[in-house]
């Protein structure tokens, strides 16, 4: 791991995440919504990735 991430996960990062999508996977159990975001996070210094949650 590097040194950058090293720092990052002791004190954070500022960044936004942009819905682009959310798409409905089903239901768990306990009668809650499962969905995939794809989303666009945008850090501090401008840069941005792509990103895929289920």
């Amino acid at each position: 791991m590097s040194a950058e991430l090293l720092e990052v996960s002791r004190s954070g990062e500022h960044a936004y995440a942009k819905v682009q999508d959310a798409t409905p996977l089903g239901s768990t159990p306990n009668g809650k919504l499962k969905l995939r975001l794809d989303l666009v996070i945008t850090k501090a210094d401008g840069g941005t990735s792509q990103v895929i949650r289920t």
